[in-house]
């Protein structure tokens, strides 16, 4: 017989990697849900057809009520099929606005320099963004969602990303249920913006977002920059 004991100190340590909140509560239920951005990566589809191409991994953690702290995973390739769906993504990031949602994607899709990406991939979430374009940090971005129930490979409950909701919209990335789609009216007028840093630790300026959000400066131009 042979002993063996642990390599690390795991004891009494429940807070997952990636989900910052520590939630360990029920699945939440379908429904629509405000939420943080806290993990957006970069890494690659490890097989089928597009084996090899990029996907990017996300994790929303709900932001506020019952099931505050949940992390919900969410996956996006950048395939020819895939990259509508990330658009709505991108979009459900900005204030709502065709300006800001026509800059950010341009900053995603045509920016010369491309991502500023950590150094280190953070397992099968990948390296992590901390900037898109000229100073966008998307990790720390207030994002609302729909969710459906799912299940995981082990046929146990989870909560899935359903869609995203565009400021100042009710569209959402994918067909809902319904009831989800109920849901989704009860927002149809909201308008929001992307919060300061006491909020998200994004590092934004609060004078700065008050000039996006009274529309003093001019998205067309590329070198005004919202977000920096």
């Amino acid at each position: 017989m042979v002993r063996i004991k642990p390599n690390v100190d795991g004891f009494n340590d429940r807070e997952v990697q990636g989900f910052s909140g520590g939630y360990n509560g029920p699945p939440p239920p379908a429904g629509v849900y405000d939420g943080i951005l806290t993990r957006m990566g970069l890494a690659q589809i490890a097989s089928g057809n597009d084996q090899g191409a990029q996907r990017i991994p996300i994790i929303v953690e709900i932001a506020s009520g019952k099931y505050q702290g949940a992390g919900i995973f969410h996956n996006f390739n950048l395939t020819n099929q895939g990259k509508a769906r990330f658009n709505l993504f991108l979009d459900s990031l900005t204030d709502g606005t065709q300006k800001q949602k026509d800059l950010l994607q341009k900053w995603f899709w045509k920016w010369e320099n491309g991502w500023d990406l950590e150094d280190e991939p953070l397992g099968k979430l990948g390296q992590q963004f901390r900037t898109i374009g000229k100073n966008f940090k998307p990790i720390g971005r207030k994002v609302k969602i729909v969710t459906q129930m799912g299940h995981n490979q082990y046929d146990e409950p989870r909560a899935e990303i359903a869609g995203f909701i565009i400021p100042g919209s009710a569209d959402s990335e994918t067909d809902v249920s319904e009831e989800d789609s109920d849901a989704l009216g009860e927002f149809a007028s909201e308008t929001t913006h992307n919060p300061p840093p006491s909020e998200n630790g994004a590092g934004q300026d609060d004078s700065e977002l008050a000039a996006v959000s009274s529309g003093a400066i001019d998205l067309d131009d590329d070198d005004d920059d919202p977000w920096s």
